[in-house]
């Protein structure tokens, strides 16, 4: 099979995967107490977890299933578009849990545990196709939230939350392709290192309107297979319009509309700089928010890239398609 055609088949199968996750979903009755206002949780595939403001901000404990697609078959030399001559590809399925206990409305306690299955696809010459699938635990977050802003009424809720936590390399990272060699520590579950991760979270809500801020800093350890991630920070405003009702009542329809971003340094390979790493990528960020209840809350959001400030040649992302559920306890 070419790989044009591999590459084909293997879009088509992620994206039923996640139509099909996503749809058998059942959600319970509505019910008449108003919450504070949620967004998705979300994050980099390869090296760092982020979750964003939530109802579990406002002092509840809870559980977020998020499953989230991300395609990359486009290739960028110095932050241009270039030919994909050897037809790369990847493609990263992630589902991931995170788990949240407020033992008082100031402090949360959380993990996030991903679930991924990663793909790669290449010409390797002679009308060979390199390729490789990696599927199971990835690499656990421990974090802890401080909350010293948290003001919430049924006009409006202000919070700010400051996170710190260390991710866990829990992830496998000998994962081969069909050829036998060693996959890219992209491909891999894990990262291989202990990462410090540092952020801070803002959330700014009245009448129909909301507004998020969120950034999220990792500070990357030494990896498996003499590969070190670089640093890296993520970064989110949003935007979020109830569309429907207009009073508070379940279930809401509620429109947003994000602006975010990866900034993330060169990574190291045996010590030594990979000038073909790191950079910049921006995206702008549609979605659908439904609030069924005050416990349930569904989420359905897609990143189109607005940039690919790339550093060397990269492999770029297409797209990404999120949809998260939430429950509160």
């Amino acid at each position: 099979m070419s790989a044009l055609n591999f590459s084909k088949f293997s879009r088509i199968g992620f994206i039923l995967e996640l139509i099909l996750c996503s749809c058998f979903i059942n959600l319970p009755a509505p019910s008449q107490v108003r919450i504070a206002p949620t967004v998705s949780v979300h994050g980099c595939d390869f090296c760092l977890a982020s979750q964003g403001i939530s109802p579990l901000e406002a002092g509840a404990s809870g559980l977020r299933v998020d499953l989230r697609y991300v395609s990359l078959g486009t290739v960028y030399q110095d932050g241009k578009r270039t030919d994909n001559r050897e037809g790369e590809l990847e493609s990263h399925l992630t589902q991931q849990y995170s788990l949240l206990y407020s033992p008082s409305h100031l402090i949360s306690v959380g993990a996030i545990v991903p679930v991924a299955r990663r793909h790669f696809e290449r010409a390797a010459g002679n009308g060979t196709v390199a390729h490789g699938t990696q599927y199971g635990l990835g690499d656990i977050s421990l974090l802890v939230r401080v909350k010293p802003i948290v003001e919430h009424d049924l006009e409006s809720t202000l919070l700010l939350s400051i996170l710190a936590g260390v991710k866990f390399p829990t992830g496998k990272t000998d994962g081969r392709d069909n050829l036998g060699e060693l996959l890219d520590a992209h491909i891999q579950l894990g990262t291989g290192s202990t990462d410090l991760l540092l952020g801070a979270s803002a959330f700014a809500g009245v009448d129909r309107f909301a507004f998020i801020v969120n950034l999220l800093g990792g500070f990357a350890g030494k990896g498996a297979n003499g590969h070190m991630f670089g640093n890296a920070l993520n970064y989110e405003a949003t935007v979020r319009y109830r569309v429907w009702p207009d009073d508070y009542e379940f279930p809401e329809w509620l429109a947003v509309l994000g602006f975010s971003g990866d900034l993330r340094g060169h990574e190291k390979t045996d010590n030594l700089d990979d000038p073909d790493s790191g950079g910049h990528v921006a995206y702008l960020s549609p979605g659908l928010q439904v609030m069924v209840s005050t416990s349930i809350t569904l989420d359905l959001v897609y990143q189109q890239p607005l940039l690919h400030r790339l550093y060397g040649r990269q492999l770029g992302e297409d797209f990404r398609v999120m949809v998260g559920l939430q429950f509160l306890l």
